[in-house]
């Protein structure tokens, strides 16, 4: 079934447009589907209320803190961002500071990022940045206590540490963790918001037991297809381009909850419609925006694609495998079993394929050999695997479609189940 979504009057008439008037467009899309940078407005992000309605919390409760951890591509970074925008209906009370974390990062390097984005008033009456007072000197947590209780009651710092897991070393995040609970212990008016890519809060920060009730922990799962459907949808209306349920739906399954591809393929489905001078996205578009997308999506996954599907042997199943570890069912934390995979692989092949057959082939993508693609978890006959990066998943489902592995009764079979409640709003 291939039908308009919101045929409704406010989309655009392809046959009064100019050239200059699809080129415009064509840049509008660009503001709105924004695949290479994490979200800066509160209107442009969808969902997450549950995660957004936590971290509400923890500024309203003087002492409380968190940590927001997920998959990379998950949208971290995109709620952070647009927290400062829905956080306090007095955006003066809010001092919002965010700093990213490196891996050479020191203690007094980390903080020191801070400090320069935040002025004091000084005894001469003239406004500096804190990192002044601290130009040549080591920063410890005792300076940063005493800083953040100097900030008066009516406002209320927000201090985001992204890309935590990036810092290498473990004594610097014992001292962010520590830090954390002095502050929350001797009541100073901030909050602390540590973002990084993590299973666990343990996985994230070291010495968390440490921090004990202060902490929120904020994970981030993928989204879920209600979700993906309100990053493309509202956004494709808001341009005056309408897109077919089959075509929605193809976003939904190609995406696999992360927002990151759904802003790719609607970026790239929009920007084909306009290039073909159509306000609709149909299953056309939506097939030459996957080959955009895939021109486009990280070069370190694309290598290490092909280092994991390369044999010299032309009858080889690699590719088969790898896409249906892509496909094969998965707990919450996108855990799989090999007995899944071979369910799916049998699908894709047209034959029963047992464990043994291809297990070896799922050691391989383990290694460095094989670009890493998996991480092989637990003990001898209880082993799953994930992929070790979330964004791996879309893009092999995307070279599954174009090189016609994909069919559509396998899609079908193992896609998402449509629902069309789902479009009622």
């Amino acid at each position: 079934m291939d039908l308009p979504l919101g045929t409704a009057s406010g989309f655009l008439n392809p046959n009064t447009m100019s050239d200059d008037d699809w080129f415009a467009l064509r840049l509008d899309c660009e503001q709105v589907f924004t695949p290479g940078t994490p979200i800066k407005q509160s209107e442009l992000f969808a969902g997450r209320l549950a995660q957004i309605q936590k971290l509400t919390q923890r500024i309203r409760s003087p002492g409380s803190h968190a940590i927001v951890y997920g998959e990379r591509g998950v949208g971290k970074s995109s709620l952070v961002n647009v927290f400062k925008f829905i956080a306090d209906q007095n955006a003066a009370r809010i001092q919002y500071v965010r700093v990213g974390g490196m891996a050479d990062d020191t203690y007094t390097s980390l903080f020191f990022k801070v400090f320069k984005r935040i002025s004091a008033q000084s005894s001469d009456g003239n406004r500096r940045r804190i990192a002044d007072y601290y130009i040549n000197k080591s920063i410890t947590s005792d300076d940063v206590l005493l800083e953040f209780q100097e900030f008066p009651g009516s406002v209320t710092p927000i201090i985001i540490i992204d890309e935590f897991d990036k810092i290498s070393s473990r004594s610097v995040k014992e001292e962010v963790a520590e830090t954390i609970k002095l502050v929350s212990d001797e009541g100073a008016n901030v909050t602390f918001f540590v973002v990084g890519i993590a299973d666990t809060v343990a996985d994230l920060i070291e010495g968390h037991e440490s921090i004990g009730r202060a902490v929120a922990q904020v994970e981030m799962p993928r989204m879920s297809d209600q979700e993906i459907i309100e990053v493309l949808h509202p956004r494709m209306k808001n341009l005056g381009i309408k897109i077919t349920e089959d075509a929605l739906w193809d976003c939904v399954f190609l995406s696999k909850g992360l927002p990151f591809y759904a802003h790719l393929l609607g970026l790239h489905a929009c920007q084909t419609a306009c290039d073909r001078h159509k306000v609709l996205v149909d299953s056309s578009v939506i097939a030459e925006a996957r080959s955009r997308a895939i021109g486009e999506s990280n070069s370190t996954i694309r290598t290490n694609f092909e280092d994991a599907i390369h044999s010299e042997r032309r009858e080889n199943i690699f590719f088969p495998v790898l896409l249906a570890c892509a496909l094969a069912r998965k707990d919450v934390s996108g855990r799989f079993l090999a007995k899944d995979v071979a369910t799916v692989l049998s699908d894709i092949l047209g034959q029963d394929y047992g464990v043994p057959a291809f297990s070896y082939h799922l050691d391989q993508f383990a290694t460095y050999e094989r670009g890493r693609m998996l991480e092989k978890l637990g003990t001898a006959r209880q082993f799953r695997f994930r992929f070790r990066e979330a964004l791996t998943e879309p893009y092999i489902i995307l070279k599954g479609k174009e090189n016609g592995m994909l069919t559509g009764e396998i899609e079908k079979k193992y896609g998402p189940t449509r629902q069309a409640d789902l479009f009622s709003t």
